[in-house]
């Protein structure tokens, strides 16, 4: 079922094209680049440490668990770019499964959302790339907007972007 996907998370070419740097992943370590992605898309969703070793502990592997430190050391080097080929991939997976199949009165429901996200302050390449709204008290905050459109029915986000912030 998902053997197209594992193809392109160990794929040399897909690596290549979505890492930072061409030394990115190259040797294999606790963090390689399939693992990582699906670390990523694992829903994260306690302290970072106790996702790492959950995820760790239901892999059938004898790798230890890297620490934090690590695992946002390896997160610099991938592109986002590998999520959304990711995405696009588990959506035509889904497809194959007939899961899109799953109608109201014959039509797909599909819904959009977006929200302003407010960016970490400490980073000047961030600021720079997404813009953001200086504050009634004089301060830059650095801001996106994201938007996301998703299978009502079926749970699937079928895309989503992030752009820069109207100033």
């Amino acid at each position: 079922m998902f053997q197209s996907l594992s193809e392109s998370l160990h794929d040399d070419d897909f690596i290549a094209k979505h890492r930072t740097k061409p030394s990115a992943f190259t040797r294999e370590r606790k963090l390689p680049f399939h693992r990582l992605c699906l670390i990523m898309i694992w829903n994260l969703r306690a302290a970072l440490h106790l996702d790492l070793e959950r995820f760790y502990d239901q892999m059938d592997v004898d790798t230890l668990c890297p620490d934090p430190s690590a695992f946002s050391k390896a997160r610099i080097h991938l592109k986002a770019s590998a999520f959304r080929v990711i995405n696009d991939q588990l959506v035509e997976i889904a497809g194959e499964f007939r899961l899109r199949d799953n109608t109201w009165h014959g039509l797909r429901l599909l819904a959009v959302d977006g929200s302003t996200l407010r960016l970490p302050e400490a980073s000047s390449k961030i600021a720079a790339h997404f813009g953001g709204l200086t504050s009634r008290h004089g301060t830059f905050l650095p801001m996106a907007r994201m938007s996301y459109l998703y299978e009502v029915r079926t749970d699937l986000v079928i895309d989503a972007r992030i752009y820069q912030a109207p100033s």
